[in-house]
């Protein structure tokens, strides 16, 4: 998934791009490679913030130790 402002960019980046990542990966790992642009938009740098902070919060050592204590 290609986000930011590279989501938005013009076929011929995505073009450099797709050949850069073929050019430097086996094929066994690109064989099913979609590179298709974020549906977030301005919101992709909200919800990974989001994620972050719920990875963070809600990890297993937090939880055990709110249940300690």
């Amino acid at each position: 998934m290609v986000g930011g402002q590279f989501a938005s960019a013009e076929a011929q980046l995505h073009a450099g791009l797709r050949e850069m990542i073929y050019s430097r990966s086996l094929p066994l790992a690109t064989r099913h490679l979609q590179i298709v642009p974020s549906q977030l938009d301005p919101r992709a740098g909200v919800v990974g913030l989001s994620y972050l902070v719920a990875d963070r919060v809600f990890a297993p050592h937090r939880i055990n130790q709110l249940l300690a204590g």
